[in-house]
């Protein structure tokens, strides 16, 4: 079976770009008929698993040929997300595809985010979440940093964003080392606490 390339399907930088375009064109059904159509930016990987499953992949975005890598690298590095959300209802946006993946069509989705405080990072996480996963490293600035982010996830102010969805937050140990027991088990005692 002959698996399309990833890079030659349009993707999420694609839906926004052509949701914006529909925006500001007028709200005909010719003109917004484009970006309403979730599969379109959608690609089967596998198509029959066992047990009637299947496993889709929504890519970053067209970007195959040099011209297409060239217009896909100058649209990420010029898409404001604040602009976004402010002036092209982008939390409706996100709420609408959010209608789109679950929970008629799948089962679950996998958002695969930048590390860090990144925009699109929060809108992974404050929007379209309902589970977290962060992965923590063995070392005092990281445990800390993860529980900083853990607990701005359940604030008052990101509650009000998720409409009052408390997302279901999991930590998991990464990069551990596992040669000196000491040092393990000081880094468990931390990470537990």
């Amino acid at each position: 079976i002959h698996q399309p390339s990833a890079r030659r399907h349009l993707g999420l930088l694609d839906l926004l770009l052509e949701f914006k375009h529909a925006m500001s064109v007028g709200s005909g059904e010719a003109a917004s008929a484009d970006f309403r159509d979730a599969r379109r930016f959608i690609l089967p990987v596998y198509e029959r698993l066992p047990g009637d499953g299947c496993l889709d992949l929504m890519p970053a975005g067209e970007r195959e040929d040099p011209a297409q890598l060239e217009r896909y690298a100058l649209n990420v590095r010029s898409f404001d997300w604040q602009d976004f959300y402010f002036n092209w209802e982008g939390e409706l946006f996100f709420e609408w595809l959010r209608g789109q993946l679950v929970p008629d069509r799948y089962d679950l989705v996998l958002v695969d985010s930048r590390t860090g405080v990144t925009e699109m990072g929060g809108i992974c996480a404050y929007q379209l979440g309902d589970a977290i996963v962060m992965m923590c490293a063995a070392n005092h600035q990281n445990v800390r940093g993860t529980q900083n982010v853990a607990a701005d996830f359940l604030s008052p102010q990101v509650l009000a964003l998720r409409q009052n969805r408390p997302p279901q937050i999991v930590v998991v140990p990464a990069r551990i080392e596992q040669r000196r027991q000491e040092l393990l088990d000081e880094f468990m005692a931390r990470f537990e606490a």
